[in-house]
């Protein structure tokens, strides 16, 4: 079974960006910190998962 730890970090970078500027509305540093800590991981994933696939 491959090891898809780029995929995963995508998934979760993804429902960073989705649910931190709807959990955090008031706050606008949390609001916009977590969107592009979700933004970065889920481009490094993107990348991670690539360069995995490229391995196999």
């Amino acid at each position: 079974m491959k090891n898809n730890i780029g995929i995963t970090v995508a998934a979760i970078g993804l429902l960073l960006s989705i649910s931190g500027p709807t959990l955090f509305e008031q706050n606008q540093f949390l609001k916009y910190t977590f969107l592009g800590l979700g933004v970065l991981l889920a481009i490094y994933g993107a990348y991670k998962a690539d360069k995995e696939r490229k391995l196999n």
